[in-house]
């Protein structure tokens, strides 16, 4: 993994811990515990909760967390630094693949008393492939953001983007049904949604790029045709400037 999309400062591996010598903690960067075995109990803002085997538990920068097991904990404590990309939410994010995760979790093992920086990209590697796997497996975005937009146009420009992001459309091919210029459309879908209009088309096929690449033996000129680019050049461009590696870096290193 390339060092612009997570850099890791610190990975400690408790094994096990069996009890937290301070029941409150602060952090500089971001951090997650990916618990291995246990049961961990945590507050975090307003938010209470417990981890266990397949959750990871993400804490932001400068945010008191109170936490306690009952019992011995295994887990791994990772603080890192996410590319500016990132979209980083903190609290619980489960897993369901969970014989990928052992598998994740024995990597991290092996080189957790190795720091240097090939092994620290190398764990920037296992991080983000988890992040990923939580996004392929808990995404809903035809669900999570039409729910939430309030602009009944905006709405209605989120289905026509989602209905056809395989296909080779234009935000000049959407205002006129919409009945908008240009302008007006992006700063109604800004002010709804939080980003460009193309920026959100081009998530949505950055996010199909990784399930085909995941999932089938697609090649990257028949996955560019898939999700409406017009060859895999391009779409190699666009997806490495997106996520940070080739999809073919990609593949290799996150395909089970």
């Amino acid at each position: 993994m390339h060092s612009q999309s997570i850099t890791i400062h610190q990975h400690t591996y408790w094994n096990p811990l069996e009890y937290f010598s301070l029941s409150q903690d602060i952090y500089e960067e971001w951090s997650v515990f990916c618990i291995e075995e246990g049961t961990l109990h945590y507050q975090l803002g307003d938010e209470k909760g417990t981890a266990s085997f397949g959750d990871i538990l993400i804490c932001p920068p400068n945010i008191p967390m109170n936490r306690y097991t009952e019992g011995s904990l295994k887990f791994h404590f990772i603080r890192f630094t996410p590319p500016d990309s990132f979209q980083m939410l903190p609290g619980i994010i489960p897993i369901k693949n969970k014989d990928r995760l052992r598998t994740t979790y024995e990597y991290l093992q092996r080189f957790a008393f190795l720091e240097t920086s090939h092994i620290n990209e190398f764990k920037a590697d296992l991080l983000l492939d988890m992040f990923w796997m939580y996004d392929i497996e808990h995404h809903k975005p035809e669900i999570s953001e039409i729910d939430t937009v309030h602009d009944p146009l905006i709405v209605e420009a989120l289905k026509m983007m989602q209905e056809r992001s395989d296909e080779p459309i234009s935000i000049k091919e959407i205002t006129p049904e919409l009945g908008l210029s240009d302008v007006q459309f992006s700063r109604r879908f800004y002010k709804a949604i939080g980003v460009k209009p193309m920026d959100y088309l081009t998530s949505l096929r950055m996010r199909k790029a990784r399930k085909y690449l995941l999932e089938t033996d697609k090649t990257m000129e028949d996955i560019a045709e898939s999700i409406g680019y017009q060859n895999g050049f391009y779409f190699s461009r666009i997806f490495k400037k997106k996520v940070g590696v080739t999809p073919s870096e990609f593949r290799k290193k996150h395909r089970k």
